[in-house]
């Protein structure tokens, strides 16, 4: 499988974005309710005649090998503001620099892309924003 590990990060600007999600914390085992919650999110938008405004996004708190429950997001962005419930949080990704890199296989699969990430990071002199 390939795991994305030969692409290049790099730093993108981005504008300000609303979106939606649902917020996880996952073992290992538990990597396959990611189709459930998709499907519960993209339901949920239809039902709200909410418009997606790009690609679906996991939003890592938590990566890395040493970091057993992995805690994420599973989201949209939206096009504009909307009201979520208990369960789907609205937020709003910052305005902003972001190293981006496409990690290609599953998502809970993904020590080799973080570790390529972190390192060219480093070799970068790239300072992390950590926020909680």
């Amino acid at each position: 499988m390939d795991t994305g590990i030969d692409i290049v990060p790099q730093l993108q600007t981005g504008c300000a974005q609303p979106y939606i999600a649902i917020p996880v914390q996952l073992l290992p085992a538990d990597w396959k309710q990611l189709k459930i919650l998709i499907d519960e999110l993209t339901d949920w938008l239809n039902h709200q005649s909410v418009r997606i405004a790009g690609p679906l996004f996991y939003r890592y708190y938590t990566c890395g090998a040493t970091y057993t429950v992995k805690s994420i997001e599973v989201g949209y962005p939206v096009a504009g503001e909307v009201q979520g419930n208990n369960r789907i949080i609205t937020g709003k990704i910052p305005e902003g620099i972001f190293a981006t890199l496409i990690h290609c296989g599953q998502p809970g699969i993904n020590n080799p892309t973080m570790e390529k990430l972190l390192c060219w990071a480093n070799q970068q002199g790239i300072q992390w924003k950590q926020e909680l």
